[in-house]
């Protein structure tokens, strides 16, 4: 008689301790994909003990775009709540033939937040684990989703190598070339400075692993090819410094101890 209450005492603070850190893990995965202050609404719905949920999330990303996100929600056989994943449709005002969705398994591996989802969804590329990934607005699966297209690194996409050939200001510092990179290995389409003979001119670019470029556009967001944007005499001056880079590469791979091939 006296020791079943420890018992079920000792019961109660496991499961409160178990339900705490299931509450807790949640909140970082949210975290961790870009969503944040639904703490009270993720801890009322686990209160009411359901076998799933859906938490409805919905934000601007500009005076044109709009995200409509629905989060998933699941009991496990352990009695855990897993997050699921999420449907995340994007809306654009201007542009009602380009609404598109998809929904993004936390079980898939890659791991998609918030930003790449909406970057997917405008049609642009990211990179997740060395692999470049891109949704194929032709071609849907039978639950509605659109297939995926991967370029894994035997494709021979190098970003790097890539920018190297424009004649962009930001590669003059290591710094800013860093983060440009991890931008658009993020999906973003980036502000950039081409410089022309002595002169600066923005544009705007995008990864495009599929046909191993950028994709790059003006001041009004129309898509201009390489030519138009540098011009020939520009081509060969940046052509000139494509070589003297790779000779500059070279040469510090032979003082590292290393071989290029």
């Amino acid at each position: 008689m006296l020791v079943a209450p420890v018992r079920e005492q000792i019961v109660i603070r496991e499961n409160i301790r178990q339900a705490e850190q299931n509450s807790q893990s949640l909140h970082d995965q949210l975290q961790r994909a870009g969503f944040t202050g639904l703490s009270t609404k993720l801890d009322e719905q686990i209160r009411q003990g359901q076998g799933q949920f859906n938490i409805p999330v919905s934000y601007y990303i500009n005076e044109k775009e709009r995200l409509d996100h629905q989060l998933s929600f699941a009991k496990d056989q352990a009695g855990q709540y897993q997050f699921e994943g999420y449907k995340t449709s994007l809306h654009n005002e201007m542009k009602p033939e380009e609404n598109r969705q998809q929904y993004f398994s936390m079980k898939a591996g890659y791991g998609i937040d918030t930003i790449e989802a909406h970057n997917l969804l405008a049609g642009r590329s990211i990179q997740k684990d060395g692999t470049w990934v891109q949704l194929d607005f032709n071609d849907k699966d039978p639950q509605g989703n659109y297939r995926v297209k991967e370029f894994q690194s035997g494709y021979g996409y190098d970003l790097k190598k890539v920018l190297q050939q424009l004649p962009l200001k930001e590669l003059l510092n290591k710094s800013e070339a860093d983060k440009l990179q991890d931008a658009l290995k993020q999906g973003g389409r980036q502000a950039v400075s081409f410089v022309k003979n002595g002169n600066e001119q923005r544009y705007y670019i995008e990864a495009n692993p599929q046909f191993k470029s950028v994709n790059i556009y003006d001041e009004h967001s129309r898509k201009i090819t390489l030519a138009t944007a540098l011009g020939n005499k520009t081509m060969e001056a940046v052509k000139l410094t494509h070589k003297i880079n790779e000779r500059q590469d070279e040469s510090q791979s032979k003082r590292n101890g290393m071989r290029v091939s």
